[in-house]
């Protein structure tokens, strides 16, 4: 699936009457003209009080005439919330290093931790997605 998937998936039944008002992090974008919001507000849209406060986030954004909604369940999409979809070599780690990873075909996207190293990933899975491990600071005293 891919992050556009994702954001269409969210929006439902709602996807086709906010498509080009919607940027690539999912937010829907209305602008505030003459004290008229121009792009369809979730009112427009037949959203219920109830609907909208358990499922959008929302609110004014760089300036008083905008105003940006989207679904809950796109919060972290802006990075995937730190995982890395691995589509080419290219979108392997750059640094030698644990990670967590995604096996789709073998584990059902269970997380496991491999090593990454030498350019090549220590454990044979199909690996979708890898997020790293940070390891903590050493401590002060």
């Amino acid at each position: 699936m891919t992050k556009q998937d994702k954001i269409k998936e969210a929006y439902g039944e709602y996807y086709d009457k906010v498509k080009n008002n919607i940027d690539d992090s999912g937010w829907c974008t209305m602008i505030n003209k003459d004290n008229v919001f121009v792009s369809p507000t979730c009112l427009d849209l037949g959203m219920t009080r109830e609907y909208y406060d358990n499922n959008i986030e929302g609110g004014y954004f760089s300036d008083s005439n905008t105003h940006k909604w989207r679904p809950k369940s796109l919060i972290g999409i802006e990075n995937n919330n730190g995982w890395v979809k691995i589509e080419s070599e290219d979108d392997n780690p750059k640094y030698d290093g644990n990670y967590f990873v995604i096996d789709n075909d073998s584990y059902k996207s269970i997380s496991i931790q491999c090593y990454y190293g030498n350019g090549s990933w220590d454990c044979h899975l199909n690996i979708t997605h890898y997020h790293p491990i940070a390891l903590p600071k050493p401590p002060i005293y």
